[in-house]
């Protein structure tokens, strides 16, 4: 069984221009790992790229606006039209449409509900922040997204002899201790509690 264990966001609907006026062109192109072959947990069911942008030429941040963009396979592009002279803290956030997901523009955290099954792979999720960006003209830079969780997989050494007293297992379930919030600014988790996942059908 691999449960996807904890957290995380979902999209605000804000889409603001950028102010007009002696603004730096900057396009990211934001990039998915890569996971071989394997087909359970390949990354592909994340295809909503989000890019939350911050002023961080003050005391603290400064939420200005997002960005939406859809990847092609495991690749995505953001263009962002920012102020040059001034610098930014871009957070990226990659889920499924329907992922359990919501994100606080003001606290920069990803909050989930664990409600459901396990095994599900509509779960899985990716992120970075571009930490002090400063903008003096265009920019073209390659961010790497990377999973906030552990994957667990369950094993067991005596399949075949269940099998063969008549005990087959098809449906799996977990209960553990797990945070509901991730800092998408300096990777903290908060808020543990006891999560039980419903039964699901064991992956193939």
């Amino acid at each position: 069984m691999a449960a996807v264990a904890l957290l995380a966001a979902s999209c605000s609907n804000e889409d603001f221009s950028a102010p007009a006026g002696g603004d730096g062109n900057v396009v990211f192109t934001a990039e998915l790992p890569a996971l071989g072959s394997r087909a359970y947990g390949d990354g592909l069911s994340a295809t909503d790229l989000k890019a939350y942008v911050y002023s961080v030429d003050g005391e603290t941040p400064e939420y200005l606006f997002s960005k939406e963009a859809t990847f092609d396979g495991l690749h995505a592009t953001v263009e962002l039209a920012l102020v040059t002279g001034k610098t930014y803290d871009v957070v990226f956030w990659a889920q499924a449409p329907d992922a359990p997901y919501t994100y606080s523009t003001t606290e920069r955290t990803i909050s989930v509900t664990y409600d459901g099954a396990a095994n599900d792979e509509s779960r899985d999720a990716f992120f970075v922040t571009e930490a002090g960006l400063t903008v003096n003209g265009p920019i073209h830079k390659t961010v790497q997204l990377k999973r906030p969780f552990a994957q667990l997989n369950v094993l067991t050494s005596d399949y075949a002899e269940a099998l063969a007293s008549g005990v087959e297992v098809k449906q799996t379930g977990l209960t553990m201790e797990l945070p509901s919030v991730l800092n998408l600014a300096d990777g903290k988790v908060d808020e543990l509690a006891e999560v039980t996942f419903n039964l699901s059908d064991l992956p193939t």
